[in-house]
């Protein structure tokens, strides 16, 4: 290749670059497939999931038990009580920045807050998403 060719080359890589797009950027064509949560699931938590693999079936059931015993004890409600204050706190301090850096996306974070309460809703109605 002579010179010219290169500089060609580079000069059209050069702007052709901004407007490449990766492909986890591009936008999905497709919607994800739904994956149903497992039984006994609650909200954004852990149990229920991946971690509860490495025991058996019988192990899960037991542990399962005792977790929703737990979960009637005063100190394990006033943790998650706290816990999902915090949570709450946390999406409004982030939901304000994100609005203060950029105020065009205050539309975008008001879907966002409005899609967060009916999925809350369906929740504690016992719907599933």
């Amino acid at each position: 290749m002579n010179l010219k060719t290169i500089a060609l080359v580079c000069s059209l890589a050069a702007l052709t670059a901004p407007f490449a797009v990766r492909a986890a950027d591009a936008p999905s064509t497709t919607a994800p497939a739904a994956t149903p949560a497992p039984e006994g699931r609650r909200g954004g938590g852990r149990e229920g999931g991946r971690e509860l693999q490495s025991l058996t079936p019988e192990e899960q059931t037991k542990y399962k038990a005792a977790q929703e015993t737990a979960r009637k004890d005063p100190k394990v409600k006033a943790a998650q009580e706290k816990m999902f204050a915090a949570i709450k706190e946390s999406r409004e301090a982030l939901d304000a920045a994100m609005i203060a850096a950029d105020p065009s996306v205050e539309p975008l974070v008001k879907k966002v807050q409005e899609a967060r309460e009916k999925a809350m809703a369906a929740r504690r109605s016992g719907a599933t998403q």
